[in-house]
């Protein structure tokens, strides 16, 4: 069926090469299973995007005039990225816009970069809309200068362009004159050295794909761990005269397919750099999203061992297979048993903030997998889960059972998921090295460029490749064998170029050895690597050596072409000898761990996630529930107050997070405003699932009710009440990153990038006018005057203001000590028992403060 889909998306007639059994098949079926999927979306109300230009162009051509009412309207048109259009596209332009009424139509493209041929991207529709184009008269302006890259880096990918064998030899692509570069990008060694701009991997003998795959990423992931973390093989790098040291996140390594990209990742995590993996498709395929669903679904049959043992093999606990056979006898008290109890209580009361909150910090899923080397995909993942499972929950209240039942819905593709749900996010925003494909790279533009990805030795079979006739028309052939490997081979071509063109100073490529499996393959290899191979052999096998014009020398095999600094550089791909990475100060990873045992845990063992609590256990302060003889604040309620204790807290915390504000402004009694239904049902909702006695829930409405309409007194000013905001956010999540740490001695930094990030939530957020305030409400028993509630806060409260501090900076983006004044007004604790608040507002220079302090924390 996917073969017959392909064919229905290229609109391309059927030719068959080498048929295998099942081709002559989707032949005959093709043209049935494309109507009945049209009567289908017919009757249900559909369309597809493959529709919306469809029907489109249908109606264009049926109505001459409706194209005259769209140039009419817009009588000038700019088509950007125009090498990846489809015939029909341009057959929708070229109605619109190349007759009157319409004024002009510039199209935008490259065709060497056309690489979304499995889109329906076709690059010979450009070729003939500019062939048409320059025949009734267009002009062509051709943008020849590099803004990106270095002069060097521009002049060596001219010379691996510049072959007598193009690199597009065969695709109907016309070689350019070469691109020149503004001269305003340059780069050298940190000692000053010149930087050879493409540095080559000399892989040495023929091996097995696997084999070679290995030995570069292996290589890949030396050569990163030294760019950041040795001194000596530093770059500095300087853009439009700012002048600064690569860093992770200066750097990208290109791959061809996600588990490429896997692979390599991996290899990177272990020698301690931060790496992101940029995969932007199916989430709920990951093996997060189904560890997820298992483990949900045995919090929701707690007695069901069965369902236990599946949970226990996932990422949350990581039993291993041969341990489960001991493990399915626990009793109840058991830690790996008692978990579900607790859990189970939470999904009864349906108090799923808790809940998540409680896998995760019980578990220790995401400090196991960050420590470990390799887990940011993980937690990202994990998250992204659970606040989609969150949002569900929000829309339909629905009980675990039914929430277990629609996450495996939307990991089996059935039912509705919510829209755009099943995409993976970035990593994390962290100055990290970033790992993807070079379909997702296109666009994007790094310092350092390592390629890594698109080796292999034989084509795809039975599959769809779109091919052109010799007067121009899109055929599709369903491979059967070997197929056409020409046709996709100039795909190929394209995407070695895009690979060769996202550098800014340095690209890393590899030299393969010539394969003789297949000799109507160059080298013997195809993919990227096909088209590439024979411009880098050259280049290994026609340079001449280089001595070094310093005294620190050159790395071994440099190979230059005329120039006053060297062009390529080629080093062996063959890992260092031991002990050649701790001369070059490079952190190693720490030994694998016996079986069995778990993995090391030290200060800088990967990344970390900290939060309010945990630091401040760290930093030994006094647990805020105690009642100290020092803390004259505190005090025993009186029988006839709302009891005290967590429960009462999260009730009122619960009531002030999804009650209306509004409502309480407009009802000016406590009494009147809790008889509505609407906020009884708050109040009776978070007694259930908080376990808070019937009979409190008028003093907590009075309470909550005079929080919300008391004016906010601040020292100097008074602000309207809380229910007056101009603005409110609720229970909002943060995570940032740990800053770097302070300077060394040597004034070096370690590896680039922060150590982990800081996760919490802020009760509110509110504005009045232009300035935002951060509120955290407190349910203590307190008394005192305002400099004993002062005094509290700063005991209790410090290290969490502090992160609060610096959340609420980056979520507004604040950019000086002026920005701050006008736009962020601070903290307000607000003590709901008293009736008080304590207001703090950082200057710019504490909120600097701030992070640093956060950086020169050691974390475990």
């Amino acid at each position: 069926f996917k073969w017959v889909l392909q064919l229905y998306r290229f609109d391309a007639p059927l030719a068959l090469t080498s048929p295998a059994p099942h081709q002559p098949l989707v032949a005959r079926v093709l043209g049935e299973v494309v109507a009945r999927a049209d009567r289908s979306k017919q009757r249900g109300g559909q369309i597809d995007f493959h529709d919306m230009l469809r029907l489109t162009a249908r109606a264009l051509a049926a109505d001459g005039a409706l194209a005259t009412r769209i140039a009419t309207r817009l009588p000038w048109a700019l088509i950007d990225e125009f090498q990846d259009t489809d015939p029909v596209q341009w057959q929708i332009a070229s109605r619109i816009w190349r007759q009157p009424p319409a004024r002009g139509l510039t199209i935008v493209g490259d065709p060497k970069q056309a690489i979304y041929s499995f889109r329906g991207g076709d690059v010979h529709t450009y070729l003939a809309a500019k062939a048409e184009l320059v025949a009734a008269g267009a002009a062509i302006a051709t943008l020849d200068v590099n803004q990106r890259s270095t002069a060097p880096l521009v002049a060596a990918v001219n010379r691996v362009l510049a072959r007598p064998r193009s690199l597009f030899t065969g695709s109907g692509i016309e070689d350019t004159s070469p691109v020149r570069a503004t001269g305003e990008v340059s780069a050298t060694w940190a000692d000053g050295r010149p930087l050879a701009p493409i540095a080559l991997y000399d892989v040495g003998a023929p091996g097995p794909a696997s084999d070679v795959r290995h030995a570069l990423y292996e290589a890949t992931a030396d050569e990163i761990a030294r760019l950041v973390g040795d001194p000596a093989h530093r770059i500095i790098g300087t853009a439009r005269g700012v002048t600064r040291p690569i860093g992770a996140g200066d750097i990208y390594v290109l791959t061809r397919t996600n588990e490429e990209s896997r692979g390599v990742a991996a290899a990177i995590r272990t020698r301690g750099v931060p790496c992101a993996f940029l995969l932007a498709e199916h989430l709920f395929a990951t093996p997060e999203a189904a560890d997820v669903a298992d483990l949900l679904d045995a919090i929701a049959h707690p007695r069901d061992r069965q369902r236990q043992m599946r949970a226990w093999m996932t990422c949350f606990f990581d039993v291993p297979p041969d341990a489960l056979a001991r493990a399915k006898d626990a009793p109840d008290d058991h830690a790996l048993v008692a978990h579900f109890h607790d859990w189970r209580g939470a999904a009864a009361r349906m108090d799923y903030p808790r809940l998540f909150r409680s896998i995760l910090d019980d578990t220790r899923v995401m400090e196991r997998a960050l420590a470990a080397g390799g887990g940011t995909r993980t937690v990202t993942n994990l998250a992204h889960v659970f606040e989609h499972l969150y949002a569900e929950i929000e829309r339909s209240r629905c009980e675990l059972p039914e929430l277990v039942v629609r996450l495996r819905g939307w990991i089996d593709d059935i039912g509705d998921r919510p829209d755009d749900s099943d995409v993976q996010r970035q990593e994390t925003d962290q100055l990290a090295v970033q790992v993807m494909t070079v379909h997702r790279a296109k666009g994007l533009e790094a310092w350092v460029v390592f390629v890594v990805g698109g080796i292999g030795f034989s084509a795809r079979t039975d599959d769809v490749t779109v091919v052109h006739d010799q007067a121009g028309h899109r055929v599709a052939v369903l491979r059967g064998g070997e197929g056409p490997v020409g046709a996709k081979g100039h795909e190929d071509q394209r995407l070695a170029y895009v690979a060769l063109t996202r550098a800014r100073a340095r690209l890393y490529l590899p030299v393969l050895p010539n394969k003789t499996k297949k000799p109507t393959v160059r080298g013997g290899w195809l993919g990227i690597y096909g088209a590439l191979h024979d411009a880098l052999t050259d280049l290994h096998a026609t340079g001449r050596s280089v001595s070094a014009p310093t005294a620190a020398p050159l790395p071994t095999n440099v190979i230059a072409f005329p120039s006053t600094a060297p062009l390529i550089e080629v080093w062996p791909a063959a890992r260092p000898p031991t002990g050649a990475l701790d001369a070059a100060t490079v952190p190693l990873p720490p030994p694998p761990p016996a079986p069995g045992e778990p993995a090391p845990l030290g200060p800088r063992t990967g990344f970390v996630v900290t939060s309010y609590s945990r630091l401040r256990k760290g930093a030994g302060e006094l647990d805020i529930t105690a009642v100290t003889a020092e803390d004259r604040s505190r005090r025993a309620p009186g029988p006839d107050e709302l009891p005290g204790g967590a429960a009462t807290g999260q009730l009122l915390h619960a009531v002030l997070e999804h009650a209306d504000w509004r409502v309480a402004a407009a009802e000016g009694d406590p009494q009147r405003w809790l008889a509505r239904p609407e906020v009884a049902a708050h109040f009776a909702e978070a007694e259930r699932r908080f376990g808070v006695d019937r009979r409190w829930r008028a003093r907590a409405a009075a309470l909550v009710h005079a929080t919300l309409l008391a004016p906010t007194a601040l020292p100097g000013e008074t602000l309207p009440p809380l229910a007056s905001a101009t603005r409110v956010a609720r229970e909002v999540e943060f995570a940032y990153p740990i800053p770097d740490p302070p300077l060394d001695r040597s004034g070096e930094l370690g590896l680039s990038g922060p150590r982990g990030f800081v996760k919490g939530f802020i009760d509110a957020i509110v504005a009045w006018d232009a300035r935002w305030f951060v509120v955290d409400y407190k349910s203590d028993v307190l008394d005192g005057d305002d400099g004993v509630l002062a005094a509290h806060v700063r005991e209790h409260y410090g290290i969490q203001a502090e992160l609060y501090a610096l959340a609420a900076s980056r979520m507004l983006g604040l950019g000086g000590a002026d920005d701050l004044r006008a736009r962020f007004g601070g903290l307000l604790y607000w003590f709901m028992r008293p009736g008080k608040i304590v207001h703090l507002a950082p200057s710019w220079d504490q909120l600097q403060g701030y992070a640093a302090a956060l950086a020169s924390r050691e974390y475990t």
